[in-house]
């Protein structure tokens, strides 16, 4: 592909919680580290998903968020529970995946779902550091 000038996959897009009064088009942080992301969609709220305005799919507070930077994810097992937008990092010594910012482990990407306890297998964004 030599001729190549610039190509773009398809980012990943989560239906997740939002701060009240999110519109479509609003920049929203995704967890407490640095995951961000573009609303696709107003927030739902109870009326708007009675009125059948809201967006399929989503409950009360939610909005579709297009994750930016984040085109492919995989399920991996986690050694301790994460919260949506958490770091994970695959760990130095033996391969294992940890949401650890220790000392020689690499960043990998986030969790795209929480994980109700350690040792969960959850979907992952994969980004680069």
């Amino acid at each position: 592909m030599k001729n190549l000038h610039m190509t773009r996959s398809a980012q990943i897009v989560i239906a997740c919680a939002v701060a009240a009064g999110t519109a479509s088009g609003d920049v929203v942080l995704v967890g407490a580290e640095g995951l961000t992301g573009l609303a696709l969609t107003n927030r739902a709220t109870t009326a708007t998903i009675n009125a059948g305005t809201a967006a399929p799919g989503l409950t009360d507070g939610q909005a579709s968020v297009e994750l930016i930077g984040v085109s492919t994810a995989v399920r991996l097992t986690v050694a301790e529970s994460a919260a949506l937008g958490e770091g994970i990092y695959k760990k130095a010594g033996d391969g294992t995946y940890t949401t650890a910012n220790d000392a020689g482990n690499q960043f990998i990407g986030y969790a795209l779902e929480p994980s109700g306890a350690a040792g969960d297998t959850i979907p992952v964004g994969l980004t680069r550091p």
